[in-house]
């Protein structure tokens, strides 16, 4: 892994994770075009999301500093627990079969896509619905049954290209939660999630890795975390101006501009 790939996968990542527009599906065409492939190449993608994930710690400190406190148990507590364990649940069954079958470039073109219209669709109701919603609610609470369903909707993700993100968004509009809220519970819900899947890949890395791909590693990180700072802060801003939108057409313009490519 040469420095220079690892600072342009290191932008991919930081700038797409929290993005609904799926970072995994751009790691996976930022690879081919980069010419990297393999185990090796797999579990860098995963290891540099723990820059992403340090981001959002660090943007909602607030957040995980309660959730830290364990006693009493919560109402958010509950709502986390309740929209994890679906995920790592089908994660665990169905990872393996996942990799296999569904990482390739046209699946998540198609991916893509399919998100896309989801998000346009979901926009415009949502847009439909604006005026009796809490508006710029940032800070709500879900229910134990809304997490539930945002839990339920993020098994979408599986399919590489749909977006963890957008996934659990459309949940939480899904469930009625207002659109911040949504996409800030999306965020939260992601570290555990990350966590689980980067410690693993990030002991088999450092074990395997030479010191050289090491430095790559670490130079990825920290790109990765500086554009998820960048990135977390505009997505909010965006999604108050413009919504989920311009979001979906960008994932249905990239989606068929691949499938355009592959074919």
């Amino acid at each position: 892994m040469e420095i220079w790939k690892a600072v342009v996968l290191g932008i991919v990542e930081g700038a797409t994770e929290f993005l609904p527009v799926s970072s995994t599906g751009h790691l996976i065409i930022a690879n081919a075009l980069l010419g990297l492939s393999g185990d090796a190449a797999a579990s860098f993608d995963v290891c540099i999301q723990g820059g992403a994930i340090l981001a959002v710690i660090l943007l909602f400190k607030e957040r995980f500093i309660a959730l830290a406190h364990v006693r009493p148990l919560t109402t958010y507590h509950r709502a986390v627990a309740a929209a994890i364990i679906p995920f790592l649940i089908a994660g665990a069954a169905f990872g393996s079969a996942v990799k296999r079958h569904l990482f390739g470039i046209e699946s998540v073109a198609y991916a893509l896509v399919v998100g896309g219209f989801l998000l346009i669709a979901a926009a415009r109701r949502y847009r439909a619905t604006d005026s009796i919603r809490p508006p710029n609610d940032s800070v709500a609470t879900p229910t134990v049954r809304q997490a539930i369903i945002i839990g339920l909707c993020q098994l979408g993700a599986l399919w590489p290209g749909m977006s963890r993100s957008a996934c659990t968004i459309l949940g939480g509009l899904i469930a009625g939660m207002p659109l911040k809220a949504s996409a800030e519970f999306s965020f939260i819900i992601a570290v555990p999630i990350l966590l689980a899947a980067s410690s693993v890949d990030g002991l088999h890395a450092i074990s395997t890795f030479s010191s050289d791909e090491i430095l790559a590693l670490a130079v990825g990180f920290i790109v990765s975390f500086i554009f998820a700072v960048f990135s977390l802060r505009l997505f909010m801003r965006l999604i108050s101006a413009v919504g989920l939108e311009p979001f979906g057409w960008y994932r249905i313009a990239l989606g068929l501009g691949v499938i355009f490519f592959l074919n």
